[in-house]
């Protein structure tokens, strides 16, 4: 029974905080948790340096020395496990220093209960998961670019091989609900590109439909994508909503790969029992909709910003749901800037309205004829000239 409860190192130096602790951990699930207590800033150092505690929870004040002391020595120890500050007195500026410093949470004693220390305990551990699989996926990223690039340099082939794992990234089936119908169109601008979908099947009624442009091209721009993927995939199936599969995927993406890197979103969730969808975007283009009932054209703009460039003290970092209504016959384009920026000759682009217009008047076709008239009108504006960017669009069709 031992191995599966949550080893808790306690670092308290009141017995009477410990003992108030403790219940509180004993109100929860007294066979859900092995507690160990550490008396003293160094005997916590100790038992910290065992690496065999799956959480802890620091007092603030531990005689002398501080939680936050301790919490940064054992970082420096190589301690990976979400550390828990508690506090007996509510002050903002010891919470936002333990926040900084790495503390996976800020609680004040004796206003806390069994339910609140539950929940900030999971959702530390949670985080931490999270955390270790990305770092683990960026190792192994990093460790495919090495090889990736070095097998692009040797010849052209391995190229082609890059572009075949990357085509692999790609859903295989798009037959996921009954009742919607799928047809896309993928042409990276080189081998390998940023951009990227996904149709993923949350549950028996619910369909999410995911499309992101990572700034840049080639192998780097690729690999990001790959990992964006990876992440993104992880919130829709545990059932999040949209905005919070964006706000959830930003702040990842900045904890393991940092400022420098970022990406458009766009992500629907088709509710199949209440013919509705449930979106938000990431400063993305905005999708557009014809309704088959009324003849018309909607585009589904929300606002939201770039992934991967503001973090959550910036108050940037924010994403917003909106809700549309699905009727048999209406159909769906998302697409990345690649198709309203094609140039002309003359370098000017064909831009959003020509595309909302061009999407109106074959309406009507079917999903594939559409996506072949789009690329016919596209090919005709740009002319003989090479694309400088990738072009991505996915139609969907509810019948």
């Amino acid at each position: 029974m031992e191995n599966t409860r949550i080893k808790i190192l306690l670092v308290e130096d009141d017995e009477d905080d410990y003992v108030m602790t403790r219940d509180l951990l004993d109100d929860i699930g007294n066979d859900r948790f092995l507690c160990t207590w550490a008396r003293s800033y160094d005997e916590a150092l100790d038992k910290v340096r065992s690496h065999t505690y799956d959480i802890c929870l620091f007092d603030y004040r531990l005689g002398a020395r501080s939680g936050i002391e301790l919490l940064r020595e054992a970082q420096s120890a190589g301690c990976a496990a979400p550390i828990i500050m508690l506090t007996g007195q509510n002050d903002l500026e010891i919470d936002m220093e333990a926040m900084k410093s790495g503390a996976a949470d800020y609680l004040v004693k004796g206003h806390i209960n069994g339910s609140m220390l539950d929940r900030s305990i999971r959702y530390a551990l949670d985080r931490a998961k999270t955390l270790r699989e990305l770092r683990e996926s960026r190792e192994s990223l990093h460790q495919a670019n090495v090889k990736l690039e070095r097998m692009i340099e040797e010849t052209n082939e391995d190229l082609e091989m890059a572009r075949i794992v990357q085509l692999s990234l790609l859903p295989q089936s798009l037959d996921l609900m009954p009742g919607v119908k799928i047809y896309p169109v993928y042409q990276p601008s080189k081998a390998i590109g940023g951009d990227l979908y996904d149709v993923i099947r949350v549950d028996d009624h619910m369909l999410a439909l995911l499309m992101f442009d990572v700034a840049g091209h080639g192998v780097e721009a690729a690999l990001y994508a790959a990992m964006a993927k990876v992440t993104f995939f992880r919130y829709i199936k545990e059932g999040a909503r949209p905005s919070d599969v964006l706000y959830h995927v930003n702040r990842d993406l900045l904890k393991i790969m940092g400022k420098g890197k970022y990406l458009t979103a766009f992500l629907g969730i088709i509710d199949a029992a209440t013919f509705t969808m449930t979106y938000s975007g990431a400063a993305h283009p905005s999708p557009i909709l014809f309704h088959k009932l009324t003849g018309v054209t909607e585009l589904l703009a929300v606002k939201g910003s770039i992934l991967g460039m503001f973090d959550e003290e910036t108050d940037l970092a924010r994403y917003e749901n909106a809700v549309v209504s699905l009727s048999s016959g209406d159909k769906l384009i998302i697409f990345t800037d690649g198709l309203p920026e094609g140039l002309n000759p003359q370098g000017k682009p064909i831009g959003k309205k020509a595309i909302e217009s061009l999407f109106h008047g074959l309406s009507h076709l079917p999903l594939e004829s559409i996506a072949s008239e789009i690329l016919k009108s596209l090919n005709a504006y740009v002319g003989s000239q090479q694309r400088n960017d990738d072009l991505t669009f996915l139609l969907v069709e509810i019948v």
